[in-house]
């Protein structure tokens, strides 16, 4: 089975897929890791599309259950055809502005006010978030293109809108799946 949860950054995406696949001993894949090559300073130099496809199909159609967090609209529709289940994350923006705005801190601590570049790459993250639910052509990943790709999928959609506890939402998908140990 491949559950793929998603949502803005922000939304919890990560969290919970790394939660669940925990507790039901599933492989987590994060989309991050297939767009994004691996750099010393993460987030900068995007995958070439057709070999990250292929790397995820592989991991996708290897009879794994996976759980595949984060946004893939505009990856390959063989990609979409593997899910099974599909989690739409909807935190409000506020809530959701402010765990990314943490989360960068965390991420790059005193580089963040030091480092013009990092401060630059921030500046911009930030926009790109901000622009999820404004909508005012930063970012191509928006609530509107995320609801639009919704609408074509033929698998069970759950989505979750608020700002809830993790392991609340864990249990409430687990037992309406009936995935508890």
């Amino acid at each position: 089975m491949i559950i793929h949860i998603f949502g803005a950054s922000g939304s919890g995406v990560t969290t919970l897929g790394n939660y669940i696949s925990k507790k039901l001993g599933w492989k987590y894949l994060d989309s991050d890791d297939f767009f994004w090559e691996k750099t010393d300073t993460p987030y900068t130099v995007k995958r070439n599309p057709k070999s990250r496809d292929a790397e995820i199909l592989k991991l996708l159609k290897s009879g794994e259950s996976i759980i595949f967090g984060g946004s893939c609209i505009s990856w390959s529709p063989e990609i979409h055809s593997c899910f099974d289940k599909i989690v739409f994350l909807f935190v409000p923006p506020e809530s959701r502005m402010l765990r990314v705005k943490e989360r960068e801190a965390e991420r790059y601590g005193e580089k963040l006010f030091t480092d013009p570049a990092i401060q630059r790459m921030h500046d911009d993250f930030i926009a790109f978030c901000k622009d999820y639910d404004e909508m005012k052509g930063i970012a191509n990943r928006t609530i509107k293109a995320h609801r639009k790709w919704l609408e074509n999928q033929t698998v069970e959609i759950i989505e979750i809108s608020g700002d809830f506890p993790t392991i609340e939402i864990t249990e409430k998908l687990l037992s309406k799946w009936q995935l508890l140990h």
